[in-house]
């Protein structure tokens, strides 16, 4: 409940509106709309850093869900501007296991990271470091997975 309380706070602070009911939904500034429903955990990121985020404020927002993970993770972001954008997984050493490249759309995106490593083998459990990058700008956090 309090990395709930938490998140609710860094939202107001980076100026959106948050309501929980039987799910968060968050407004931000830029009008857009992300409603997260109570199934499972989650972990909210937010950077200063442009790019891959809210285009006024210029502070990427990134969601991954579930987190932990039991087996396949959603990293939400949103874009500018249709771009190619490129998720990186790593372990905790910065060591890359898995890339993920993809041309997106302006607005909300969402990529899927099935929980495999490059060489096709199941990615053991702990905890990895995922990396969206955008345009030259990175945006980052961390996931964990959970069997």
């Amino acid at each position: 409940m309090r990395t709930l309380i938490v998140g609710l706070v860094l939202l107001c602070a980076i100026g959106a509106q948050a309501q929980v009911k039987d799910s968060l939904v968050i407004e931000l500034k830029n009008g857009e709309i992300m409603k997260i429903p109570f199934n499972d955990f989650y972990s909210i990121s937010f950077h200063a850093k442009a790019g891959v985020a809210d285009h006024q404020e210029k502070q990427p927002t990134t969601l991954v869900y579930p987190n932990p993970a039991s087996a396949t993770a959603t990293i939400t972001f949103s874009l500018a501007s249709a771009q190619l954008v490129r998720v990186e997984i790593s372990d905790a050493t910065g060591k890359t296991l898995r890339t993920l490249e993809r041309h997106s759309d302006k607005g909300k995106q969402e990529i899927h990271w099935d929980g495999m490593l490059s060489d096709g083998s199941t990615a053991p459990v702990g905890t990895y470091l995922y990396r969206i990058i955008a345009n030259g700008d990175t945006s980052s956090g961390k996931l964990t997975l959970r069997r």
